[in-house]
């Protein structure tokens, strides 16, 4: 058609053909944007390009494709980031799951369970996995605080319900600890 309304610009049918033409080009790409097959609606766009180069609509699915294209691209950066975030939860949880395996709460300091479970809280403090995480290490420590007492050792179970406390200051069980460390302690006093 723009062969025969270059030989004859007059020509109705050809004027027609090609108008028919871009107009098809055109539902095509919109449906393909519809459908989400960016690549298909940008060439198909970019092959009418030059032969409607002044079509409004055809600007309008342009921009309409290059926005969708950014939100792609954000939307695939979100969620790079989420799983870079994710990853980094799960190594410290696991690292502070195996500090807990092997009694390792609070020394090193630098290396302990409670140092990996902060770390993994910076990361993702909302997290479920963190939140769960949270509540295991204060039962390890109320039940280490509790061993610690048991064995007479009231610094020590000191220290593991003060370390519970940073965790979570309204912990289930923590006030029963902290009351059976100051009747202890008073039984020392009284001794």
């Amino acid at each position: 058609y723009r062969e025969a309304l270059k030989l004859e610009p007059a020509n109705a049918v050809a004027r027609s053909g090609f108008d028919r033409s871009v107009e098809y080009g055109m539902r095509r790409a919109e449906e393909a944007l519809v459908a989400g097959r960016l690549n298909e609606a940008a060439t198909i766009t970019e092959s009418l390009r030059p032969l409607a180069p002044n079509n409004s609509r055809l600007a309008f699915l342009n921009t309409q494709i290059e926005k969708e294209q950014a939100r792609q691209n954000a939307d695939a950066s979100q969620r790079a980031a989420n799983e870079t975030r994710q990853a980094q939860i799960r190594a410290s949880l696991d690292q502070m799951n195996e500090r807990l395996r092997r009694g390792a709460l609070l020394d090193p300091g630098a290396n302990s369970a409670v140092s990996h479970f902060r770390t993994a809280e910076q990361v993702g403090p909302g997290d479920p996995a963190v939140r769960a995480a949270r509540e295991s290490l204060i039962g390890a420590l109320l039940t280490a605080a509790d061993n610690e007492l048991t064995a007479k050792r009231l610094a020590a179970s000191r220290r593991m319900v003060d370390a519970a406390a940073t965790l979570n200051s309204s912990a289930p069980g923590l006030d029963v600890v902290r009351r059976r460390i100051d009747e202890f302690s008073e039984q020392q006093a009284a001794a």
